[in-house]
């Protein structure tokens, strides 16, 4: 019989004979098998496994050494379903010491062999996923020893994984670095938090490549800690570039720190140079305007008619002198920030008319007549000296540039907005120097016109300090058409309501 201990044993347990045949099971055995236990008694204890090296070879096995370690076989449930179980065997002897019968004890191990299975796959997927990723990936337990490395990782160093594994990675991080590598690493293990971390890793070939280090704690199923996944890449490049950025950066500024002193001599210079001509230039105008009203005097023209002729030449000279040291001495004070309005009320139609009565004999010599409809009266606040300085620069580079063609100059207001056109029929402007001929020294054309290429930059910078605006439109061969508008009343939105009498016709 069974000995009751058996019987009342929380396991399965049943007795094979020297033949192999079940003599005895207990309940919890045969419940274990799926069936009845008078359907196991005096059957082969193979009958119950499957033919193959998991089920009846590894029973053979175990019957064949009587006592031998654990062996995990497979069986058909009597629900049909296989199942796993973990069985111990080992003889029960006589009293001659021989033999008799075989004890077997075994536990069902489905569950437990189920969630091994999905743990190798689930490590053999992590460890394919991490072979295959572009970035070297590393793990470690909860004692800070790293128990694995992707490929890699490897291919990276050059080392095997079993040389790299516990602490054998640190053998490649470059002495200089690796105090505060393990410092880093081993904080975050203790207090259990991200890092990241740089640090000079041995590449195969020797060299020392920059690796950025990112570690995050992991936790298993229970919630408890399990160590830490890290990922690196290696920034070396990235750090040489960023190097290489900083010095030309440094450069840069250093550059533009040295071109702001030259401008900033540049411009004093231009202010300098500018006052020290103006002075004995005024002086000179002053002595040669005198001198010229002399000589125009009726009692003496006919008596020094040769050297009148050359007083005029250089009255104009000098006029045009004055003009090129006004125009440095203007973009001199632009540079610098010193340009200033004196705003009064004025009347840009008797500012225009003025200014073409005194041009209308150089036009009349350059060949171009001017046609002018002016409004009769257009009030605003502007500065009139710098608003004849616009009309000016306009007309006297429309006569540069086309000699021998007429210039249309309207003057008009509209609301809140006065403007001053000029067109002319010269030479015209390439569409890509449209923008360029507003630069400082830039001109219309490369042939030689004279001038120092200031006055179109100087007039944009007078009507955009006036609040205003100045366009151009042209094509090469068909002159071009110069736009400026002005607010009138920069306080106002529209002009204040004039007397019926001051109001300009439509």
């Amino acid at each position: 019989m069974m000995n009751p201990l058996y019987e009342s044993a929380p396991v399965a347990h049943l007795e094979v004979d020297l033949d192999g045949l079940i003599c005895r099971v207990n309940d919890v055995g045969a419940a274990a098998f799926g069936r009845a236990t008078s359907h196991l008694v005096g059957k082969p204890l193979v009958s119950l496994f499957p033919d193959g090296p998991t089920g009846r070879a590894r029973v053979r096995h175990l019957l064949a050494g009587l006592e031998a370690d654990a062996e995990e076989v497979a069986f058909v449930h009597g629900d049909g379903a296989e199942r796993w179980v973990r069985m111990f065997g080992w003889p029960v002897r006589g009293s001659d010491g021989a033999p008799r019968a075989i004890q077997i004890i075994f536990l069902d191990i489905t569950e437990q062999r189920r969630l091994r299975l999905e743990l190798e796959g689930s490590e053999a997927r992590f460890r394919l996923l991490g072979d295959s990723a572009p970035i070297m990936l590393w793990i470690a337990g909860r004692d800070a020893r790293c128990w694995s490395f992707n490929q890699r990782w490897l291919e990276f160093t050059g080392r095997p994984m079993e040389m790299e594994v516990g602490d054998g990675w640190v053998e490649g991080v470059h002495p200089e670095d690796l105090q505060h590598c393990m410092d880093t690493y081993l904080t975050a293990f203790v207090h259990r938090r991200d890092f990241r971390m740089e640090y000079r890793l041995r590449r195969a070939d020797g060299q020392y490549r920059w690796i950025l280090d990112t570690g995050l704690p992991h936790y298993g199923l229970d919630g408890q800690f399990a160590g830490f996944i890290g990922s690196c890449i290696d920034i070396t490049d990235f750090k040489e570039a960023n190097e290489s950025l900083r010095i030309m950066k440094g450069q840069l500024e250093r550059r533009v720190k040295e071109a702001g002193v030259a401008i900033q001599a540049r411009d004093e210079f231009l202010s300098i140079a500018s006052h020290e001509l103006r002075t004995p230039l005024s002086a000179l105008v002053l002595q040669l305007a005198g001198l010229q009203k002399a000589l125009h005097a009726e009692q003496l023209q006919s008596l020094n008619g040769k050297l009148t002729g050359k007083v005029d030449k250089a009255v104009k000279a000098t006029a045009r002198l004055t003009t090129l040291v006004d125009n440095l001495l203007d973009v001199s004070r632009i540079a610098s920030g010193r340009l200033q309005l004196q705003l009064e009320t004025s009347d840009l139609a008797d500012v225009a008319r003025d200014l073409i009565e005194r041009v209308t004999d150089a036009a009349r010599r350059a060949g171009c007549e001017l046609r002018c409809r002016i409004e009769p009266r257009i009030p605003g606040v502007w500065d009139r000296v710098r608003l004849e300085q616009i009309l000016d620069n306009l007309i006297s580079n429309a006569m540069k540039y086309g000699p021998g063609h007429p210039i249309e100059v309207t003057i008009a207001a509209a609301g809140n907005t006065a403007t001053i056109s000029v067109r002319d029929h010269g030479i015209g402007i390439a569409k890509e120097d449209l923008e360029r001929i507003f630069g400082r020294f830039e001109r219309a054309s490369t042939r030689n016109y004279g001038g120092l290429g200031l006055g179109l930059y100087i007039t944009r910078q007078l009507v955009e300090t006036h609040g205003g605006t100045i366009q151009v439109t042209s094509e090469p061969g068909a002159g071009a058409l110069f736009v400026v508008q002005l607010p009138r009343w920069p306080e106002a939105r529209t002009a204040p309501e004039l007397p019926p009498e001051e109001r300009a016709p439509r």
